[in-house]
């Protein structure tokens, strides 16, 4: 009866180990994706864009609306051939 006991614990601690470490490493990279993002905007002076609308035109084309830090919205047309703002 000892057997199955120490068994079931033995299991019981690799999983709820395993989920802990599991989610510590989600956790981190989370944290270090967000540290990343702001220290290359605040590097580069490049501002948190964010896009809003996302339109396919054909394959390799796509329409953006993006929305700036001040508040404005800027219109993207992105093709094989470059970038336009209306």
């Amino acid at each position: 009866m000892e057997f199955i006991f120490s068994f079931l614990l033995k299991l019981m601690i690799i999983f709820l180990g395993g989920g802990l470490v599991s989610l510590f490493a989600f956790w981190v990279a989370k944290e270090s994706n967000i540290a990343a993002r702001l220290l290359y905007g605040a590097l580069t002076g490049i501002p948190d864009i964010k896009i809003v609308k996302k339109k396919k035109v054909i394959l390799k084309s796509a329409l953006y609306e993006l929305l700036m830090p001040a508040g404005e919205k800027l219109k993207l047309f992105s093709s094989q051939k470059g970038i336009r703002i209306f």
